[in-house]
């Protein structure tokens, strides 16, 4: 029963700010709340904010997504078009009418 009694006269105690503030043990911060209509402002801003940079990437990966398109389109064009020359086929298109090292099969193998 003694502890309890010895806590309660703890609790009852007053406390000295000054002497908390100016021991270093403690650090003393006073904060003041945002009004409920400032936090609804600030959070609309941040709202707003967070949806224009969303947008901006999105704008930004459609026009890299678009501009890989382009390229592909224009290397696959130059590859196939008919006055191509043998050295734009070179950029990766597979003729299947050549074998592997560049003999034109006229037939299919006669074993098979």
């Amino acid at each position: 029963m003694e502890a309890k009694s010895s806590e309660s006269k703890r609790s009852s105690r007053p406390v000295n700010v000054n002497q908390l503030v100016q021991d270093e043990r403690f650090s003393v911060e006073i904060k003041t709340y945002d009004h409920p209509e400032e936090m609804r402002t600030r959070l609309a801003l941040e709202e707003a904010d967070a949806d224009l940079r969303r947008r901006k990437d999105l704008i930004l990966f459609l026009a890299v997504i678009l501009g890989i398109g382009v390229v592909m389109t224009i290397c696959a064009w130059i590859s196939v078009r008919a006055n191509s020359t043998p050295d734009d086929k070179k950029m990766g298109h597979i003729d299947p009418d050549f074998d592997r090292i560049g003999r034109r099969r006229l037939f299919e193998r006669e074993s098979e």
